[in-house]
């Protein structure tokens, strides 16, 4: 295309702008009509992103409100106890705090001080290692299976009282978790659970069986529950019970064998279990 082919378009072009004219009105008009379309688009999808997120959120609430909390059973080992122990005293007089158990067969350094974050009354610390050595002596020699726990399974702090503690008994590792639970008291019979009413919700019958000292004892013999219930002469007592689950810490019932019956025994017999006086 030649210059004078060039200036005639662009002659031709102007020309046709000028006739039809410029109005400053109608393009700010339409400038304000597109301004407009636009904000309105924009303010569109705002709402529909909020009213979108408020479902969502509406939805999650809902779900979360009737989803019960989560109630996880430990997955292996000792883990913390938050459930009140029972006490082999009775309701009214009985008093306890339960605490983690630790690794199987070793006993964390003594407290400086008497009283610690569980409350124990004083002297109840040594008292539970004392429980613990001598169970150990009769029932786990080669220190694999009973574990050690702080806390206090008991009542009274006075002349009157019965001390014990739930140690743990389990396979190193295993989720499931027995109970070894001795005390020694000498709190009147009527005032205390008589022997096979440890678990309020299940009466086991008790027998009478012989103590390798010749004293008389009662007894509950089963593959998952075991106990041993000795009156002294001297009025003072010593129990120990077993169970297959330990349920301050889980529901699931360990695979390693429970002590013996003849261990339970033995336990009980031994000289050292002496309350410390008041």
């Amino acid at each position: 295309m030649d210059e004078n082919a060039v200036t005639a378009l662009l002659l031709e072009a102007t020309d046709e702008v000028a006739e039809r004219g410029f109005d400053p009105a109608d393009d700010l008009r339409r400038g304000r009509t597109a301004r407009r379309r636009r904000r309105n688009a924009a303010t569109a999808a705002a709402l529909l992103g909020t009213a979108a997120a408020v479902a969502v959120a509406f939805l999650l609430s809902a779900q979360l409100a009737g989803r019960p909390e989560a109630t996880e059973v430990p997955a292996g080992g000792p883990q913390i106890v938050t459930t009140t122990a029972t006490s082999s005293a009775s309701a009214t007089s009985a008093s306890s705090t339960m605490a983690p158990t630790t690794s199987t067969g070793t006993i964390p350094a003594a407290p400086t001080t008497t009283a610690d974050l569980f409350g124990l009354p004083a002297g109840a610390e040594q008292f539970n290692r004392l429980l613990f050595g001598v169970a150990q002596d009769h029932m786990d020699p080669d220190h694999t299976r009973l574990e050690w726990s702080v806390g206090f399974t008991g009542s009274g702090a006075d002349a009157t009282k019965e001390w014990g503690q739930k140690f743990g008994w389990q396979i190193p590792g295993e989720r499931g978790q027995a109970m070894v639970y001795p005390g020694v008291g000498n709190i009147p019979a009527a005032n205390r659970l008589p022997c096979g009413r440890y678990d309020p919700q299940v009466s086991r019958k008790c027998t009478t069986t012989v103590l390798p000292n010749g004293q008389k004892a009662e007894v509950v013999d089963s593959a998952t529950h075991r106990e041993v219930h000795w009156n002294r002469p001297d009025g003072t007592y010593v129990f120990v019970i077993v169970d297959a689950v330990f349920r301050n810490n889980t529901t699931v019932a360990t695979k390693a064998p429970l002590p013996t019956l003849a261990q339970l025994k033995d336990f009980v017999t031994d000289p050292r279990l002496v309350l410390p006086p008041a």
